[in-house]
C-alpha cells in the first residue's frame, strides 16, 4: 500500500540570507497544503536499498520499551544532490534486525531534496522524525563583493513527522508539518524550565546557529535566538546545544576550522560569538554531545581532543564540568567514518550511530557502550557492541545522458556562452562541428550548459544545428560539457562529459553517440552509451 501525505512546502517563500527580526514570530505549525503532494510512505522499488548509490548522515533514537529507530538520507546518484530522500527504519530486537518503515521524498529527481534527518523522543513519549528540504536549483548565488560565497536559504525548511508512541509504529502515516526555516542536525532537548528546545540552522548567516523553543509540547515553535560564527569561518553549522548546571546554554558549532563554542546566559536569547576553544581541535565535520545518566556530558568526535585527524578515529570522551575538560577516550571506529548521533538509554547504555564510506560501502552502523567504558578507554562493562550494520545500500543506478533535436530554449539567441569547437570532415565533404553552450558565461551557471552538434553540406558555408545533449535542461545539477568529434570505421563519433555539478569528483561520465558520417541524423535519434 502506498500512502501519500499532502505537505505545505513551496507555496511558502521566506527570504532570509540573514535572519530578520520577525523570526521571533515564526511558528509554522500548519500541515497540509493542496498545491503540493509528496511521496511519504512505504519504500517502493525506486526507493529500495538496491537502488541507492549514496547512504549516510544518520540519527538514532530509542523508545522506553527498547524499540530502536534510525534514519539517514540516500539517493540513486552518487552525490548529495537533488535526488536524495530520507529513510526511517526500526528494530524491535535491540538492533539485530531492521525494517524500513517509511521514506520521505519531495519530488523524485528534483529539484527538491530531503536530507539531514534527526530523531528525538519527546518527554511525552512521541517520536519526532525531523528532516530538511531545499530546492537545489536555488542554492549557491555566487560570491559577494568581499569574496564570500552567498548561500540562498530561502527554500530551506525543517520538516517533522510526529509518531504518537515511539514504542509502537502507527498503522497509518502521520501528517508532515513545517517547523521553521532551516535544518536540525543537533538533538532537541528539554530545558529545566520544561520548555522544549530545538537547534535549527540556516547556514552562512548571522545568528545561524539558532534555537527554537516550544512551550506547548511541540504544537508551535518560536525563534529564541542564535549564535553567530565569524564570517570567514562559516560553513554548515550542524550545531549541538545543551544546558549546564547553572542554567546557561552552550552551543558547539561546526566551523571551517573544525568546531567552536558559544554561551548564552539568558536561555538562548543572546549568545557570545562562536570561538575556538583552547585545547579542542576537530576536522570540519559533525560531532555529537549527549547528557549521560550520571549528569556528566558525552562528546563523540574524530581523534584525540586536541587534534584534527580528519574524518577517522571516532572516539568518545566524558566531561564532569559541562565541557570544560575531558576524560577517557574510547575508540569506536578507527576507520574513515563520520556523522555520529545517538541516545542514552535509561540503564545508561549509549546507543550511537554513524556512517561508513557513504559512496563505496554505503553503511550505517550501530555501536553500544557505557560511561564506564569511555573512562576506562576500553570495553569493561560487558555491554559494548561495535560495527553493527543497520543498513548497507547497493545500486549502480545511472541517470542516462540523452540527445534530442534543438528547441527554442536552446536557440543561438538564448546563449551567453559558446565554448571552443571540435571539427571533422567526412570523405564525402560533409562538415561536422560540436561545441559547449549555455545561457551564461558565469562559472556559477555552468550546470546549465549543454553540447551542440551541427553539420554543413556546403563546405562549411552554412550550418545547421541538428542535435543537442542536455541532461536536465536548465535545471540543477547535470550538464553536458567538453564535447569532441572523431571519425572511426566510417562512423561519426560524438562524445561529451555528462557531469553532476554538485559532485564532479564521483559523478562525471563520458558518453558517446555513433551515427552515419555522410547524412543528417533523423528520428528516432541514437541512444548514447556510457564509456566510463
Amino acid at each position: 500500500m502506498k500512502v501519500h501525505a499532502m505537505i505545505k512546502t513551496r507555496s511558502m517563500r521566506i527570504l532570509f540570507t540573514t535572519l530578520p527580526a520577525f523570526l521571533g514570530a515564526v511558528a509554522f505549525a500548519d500541515g497540509p497544503s493542496p498545491d503540493d503532494t509528496r511521496y511519504c510512505g512505504i519504500p517502493d522499488a525506486y526507493h529500495s536499498v538496491t537502488n541507492r548509490t549514496l547512504t549516510g548522515i544518520p540519527a538514532l533514537a530509542r523508545a522506553a520499551n527498547g524499540r530502536l529507530w534510525a534514519t539517514w538520507y540516500c539517493g540513486p546518484t552518487p552525490a548529495e544532490d537533488y535526488g536524495t530522500y530520507v529513510v526511517l527504519s526500526t528494530s524491535d530486537d535491540d538492533g539485530c534486525t531492521w525494517r524500513e518503515w517509511r521514506v520521505a521524498d519531495p519530488d523524485g529527481q528534483g529539484p527538491w531534496r530531503a536530507f539531514d534527518p534527526q530523531l528525538w523522543i519527546s518527554p511525552t513519549g512521541e517520536l519526532w522524525w525531523l528532516w530538511a528540504e531545499q530546492d537545489e536549483s536555488r542554492t549557491w548565488t555566487g560570491k559577494d563583493k568581499d569574496g564570500f560565497w552567498r548561500k540562498d536559504t530561502s527554500t530551506l525548511f525543517q520538516r517533522a513527522m510526529v509518531l504518537p508512541d515511539a514504542g509502537c509504529p502507527p498503522a497509518e502515516t502521520p501528517p508532515v508539518r513545517t517547523i521553521a526555516p532551516g535544518v536540525t542536525l543537533g538533538k532537541p532537548f528539554t530545558l529545566s524550565t520544561g520548555e522544549w528546545a530545538m537547534p535549527i540552522a540556516v547556514w552562512f548567516a548571522e545568528k545561524s546557529s539558532g534555537l527554537y523553543l516550544s512551550t506547548d509540547a511541540g504544537a508551535t515553535w518560536k525563534w529564541r535566538g542564535g549564535a553567530s560564527v565569524p564570517r570567514k569561518y562559516r560553513t554548515w553549522d550542524e550545531h549541538w546545544m545543551y544546558e549546564c548546571g547553572d542554567g546557561s546554554l552552550v552551543c558547539w558549532t561546526r566551523t571551517s576550522y573544525g568546531m567552536g563554542r558559544a554561551v548564552s546566559k539568558d536561555r538562548g536569547l543572546t549568545w557570545s560569538e562562536v570561538r575556538q576553544v583552547e585545547g579542542v581541535r576537530h576536522t570540519s565535520s559533525r560531532f555529537c554531545f549527549l547528557r549521560l545518566k550520571s549528569g556528566n556530558l558525552l562528546m563523540v568526535k574524530h581523534g584525540p581532543v586536541g587534534l584534527d585527524v580528519g574524518r577517522k578515529q571516532l572516539l568518545a570522551y566524558v566531561s564532569r564540568d559541562d565541557g570544560e575538560t575531558w576524560e577517557g577516550g574510547l575508540m569506536i571506529d578507527e576507520r574513515a567514518e563520520s556523522y555520529p548521533d545517538g541516545q542514552v538509554a535509561e540503564d545508561g547504555v549509549v546507543y550511537l550511530t554513524y556512517d561508513y564510506n557513504r559512496l563505496r560501502d554505503r553503511q550505517v552502523l550501530l555501536c553500544t557502550f557505557t560511561e564506564e567504558d569511555v573512562l576506562a578507554r576500553k570495553p569493561v562493562s560487558g555491554k559494548t557492541r561495535f560495527r553493527v550494520v543497520i543498513t548497507k545500500s547497493s545500486g549502480t543506478t545511472l541517470i542516462p545522458s540523452k540527445v534530442c533535436a534543438p528547441d527554442a530554449s536552446h536557440s543561438p539567441t538564448t546563449r551567453g556562452y559558446v565554448g571552443p569547437e571540435s571539427h571533422v570532415e567526412s570523405p564525402g565533404g560533409r562538415h561536422w562541428k560540436t561545441f559547449e553552450a549555455g545561457p551564461s558565461f558565469s562559472a556559477d551557471k555552468s550546470c546549465a550548459r549543454y553540447s551542440v552538434l551541427a553539420t554543413s553540406g556546403d563546405g562549411g558555408k552554412t550550418w545547421k544545428e541538428v542535435l543537442i545533449s542536455d541532461p536536465d535542461g536548465y535545471a540543477w545539477p547535470r550538464c553536458a560539457r567538453a564535447p569532441v568529434l572523431f571519425v572511426k570505421d566510417g562512423w561519426l563519433e560524438w562524445m561529451w562529459l555528462d557531469e553532476n555539478a554538485s559532485n564532479r569528483e564521483y559523478d562525471c561520465h563520458l558518453w558517446r553517440v555513433r551515427m552515419p558520417l555522410e547524412s543528417e541524423p533523423s528520428p528516432p535519434y541514437p541512444i548514447p552509451s556510457r564509456l566510463n
